[in-house]
């Protein structure tokens, strides 16, 4: 079965991760999601499988909305945008990875990182995955 992919965040680490994805024959659909359209645009434009949109990550609604029908979410967004990317995925029934916990503006890391890991009962019970720190450099 053919899945669909939704990148938040179309920058250095979105972007490679992106055209990853379009090499993937069991991705059909990138949905390259980016508060800067023209950003996606260019994935849009460079990719077969990509659908530029753009998204603003301070808006939960709009990511909810945007993401329908993602299998997968991924976070290429800095992590000060985590908590809120994470519970669009979890709304949606969707999977969800993130690159990096912290630093961020309101917590420390390991309080970061606690605060998405207390999410993990939710995933289970919804029958989906979070896979948080999984950049170049987790942890």
């Amino acid at each position: 079965m053919k899945k669909t992919v939704m990148v938040m965040g179309t920058g250095a680490q979105g972007g490679t991760i992106a055209m990853r994805l379009n090499e993937e024959p069991n991705v059909d659909k990138i949905i390259c999601a980016d508060y800067d359209f023209d950003a996606a645009k260019r994935y849009e434009e460079l990719l077969d499988k990509a659908e530029a949109v753009k998204v603003d990550a301070r808006n939960a609604d709009d990511i909810v909305s945007t993401a329908k029908g993602a299998d997968l979410i991924v976070n290429g967004l800095p992590p000060d945008f985590n908590p809120t990317v994470m519970n669009a995925a979890f709304v949606n029934g969707a999977h969800y990875q993130d690159m990096a916990s912290g630093p961020v503006a309101d917590i420390d890391f390991v309080g970061a990182v606690k605060r998405q890991l207390a999410m993990d009962e939710e995933f289970k019970q919804a029958g989906i995955s979070a896979l948080i720190n999984t950049g170049s450099a987790p942890g």
